[in-house]
């Protein structure tokens, strides 16, 4: 905030402040936010893909533990038949033996 700057002398008592005038600036006056330059260079193109793989990996293993500890409905695989979709454990137990959360690879 700024001072008000006095009208008359200082010293006199009766004097009478005015508001110092506001200086506003428009959208387009107002400076942007700069990046930071730390100093050290941006990853080039191949560096970002390796690096996206490698956030895209770990996101596939976060979705596939998800899906594996969600109870129902879920997939149940079996090494020779198709995958079905269960909704309760009584409809989990019907299917028998060989029934798994993960898909199985065929013998």
């Amino acid at each position: 905030m700024t001072k008000a700057k006095p009208t008359a002398d200082p010293e006199d008592d009766d004097a009478r402040t005015e508001p110092a005038p506001r200086t506003t600036r428009s959208y387009a006056e107002t400076p942007r936010a700069q990046a930071e330059d730390d100093g050290e260079p941006g990853l080039s193109f191949d560096e970002y893909l390796e690096r996206r793989r490698e956030l895209e990996a770990k996101l596939v293993a976060l979705a596939a533990r998800l899906v594996a500890s969600r109870r129902f409905p879920r997939v149940m695989y079996h090494a020779t038949q198709l995958p079905r979709v269960v909704g309760s454990v009584a409809e989990r137990q019907a299917l028998g033996a060989g029934w798994q959360p993960t898909p199985v690879e065929g013998s």
